[in-house]
């Protein structure tokens, strides 16, 4: 890959870069092509329903698919979705064209990985935010807020690791750059979350904590920034776990108990929360989510027609 000088051609241009704005547009990636979990598709009406003035992009491996049985027929022609919903082929070598990405996945170097989908993914996002900008979100992340479309933002998920699952950037933005050289360079396919979380959390310690120890939090137990941690640097605003991970991975199983014995937690996700990841590995080997249950609840009240099109025993 080319170094990142580059890519950007001075320090003005940086400085640029950074106050660019950032397109209202949502990229969201889907890789299951049969659409064996409707669920995922909460993602896409929730951030249209909850950010009124943003275009929606799905990148797809078949977009015939998506509409294969009759209930998905129905869903996608819901007047939600008018004008709002792009659904596009998931086409790597076309997004990949013209990108830092290219040579890396032009020497197929994505096919030394155990996860082959999930690493084409990570370097996908990247690719589509430095060519177009925008907000990437997993297709597991229901929004209930608007998304701060003014600012470029990382999410903590715990007190040391920046997770990959919500991006916010312009076009041919500088730090994008550093996370692409940083994913190609330390490619390893071997290693869960190596070329995702962990590389946008080296970034990061890279370009704003070049001081400090790789094994140093990134904020301390009470949520405070530690001494020396410019939480801006960049330009970034690092928003705490709570945004868009208001249950840590490891609790994922509290979302199929009911919310009646949780709310707290429901009110924590109203009063502070941007979206809600809910962890879709979690749920893998279930057939059966309680409609009361907190994730019951959180898609009845933020994707209220997927529940009505597929009923609820359809979703999962």
């Amino acid at each position: 890959m080319a170094p990142i000088s580059h890519l950007l051609s001075n320090d003005h241009a940086e400085q640029r870069l950074n106050r660019a704005p950032i397109p209202p547009l949502f990229h969201f990636i889907l890789y299951n092509r049969n659409l064996s979990h409707p669920a995922f598709l909460c993602s896409l009406e929730a951030a249209i329903r909850s950010n009124p003035d943003v275009q929606v992009v799905l990148y797809t491996a078949d977009p015939f698919e998506l509409h294969a049985s009759a209930n998905a027929s129905t869903y996608w022609s819901s007047a939600i979705f008018s004008k709002r919903l792009w659904i596009k082929r998931l086409d790597h070598k076309h997004m990949f064209k013209g990108t830092p990405l290219e040579g890396w996945f032009n020497q197929r170097w994505h096919t030394f990985s155990h996860w082959i989908d999930q690493n084409l993914s990570n370097a996908f996002r990247l690719a589509a935010l430095w060519r177009h900008g925008g907000i990437y979100l997993d297709m597991d992340i229901i929004s209930v807020r608007p998304f701060p479309l003014g600012h470029r933002l990382l999410v903590l998920e715990d007190e040391s690791l920046i997770n990959n699952a919500v991006m916010a950037f312009p076009p041919k933005d500088p730090f994008v750059a550093h996370m692409i050289e940083e994913f190609i360079n330390r490619f390893n396919g071997w290693n869960w979350a190596e070329n995702g979380p962990y590389a946008v959390t080296r970034t990061f310690r890279q370009q704003c904590l070049a001081a400090q120890n790789a094994s140093d939090p990134l904020t301390t137990w009470d949520g405070q920034y530690p001494p020396g941690v410019d939480p801006s640097c960049h330009g970034l605003v690092i928003t705490r776990n709570q945004s868009f991970y208001p249950v840590h991975w490891s609790d994922s199983r509290l979302f199929i108990q009911p919310a009646a014995q949780h709310c707290r937690h429901m009110e924590a996700i109203h009063h502070n929360s941007i979206g809600v990841h809910w962890w879709h590995k979690g749920f893998e080997n279930d057939t059966l989510l309680p409609s009361e249950s907190v994730l019951g609840t959180l898609f009845h009240n933020h994707c209220p027609r997927l529940v009505e099109v597929f009923g609820w025993d359809g979703i999962l």
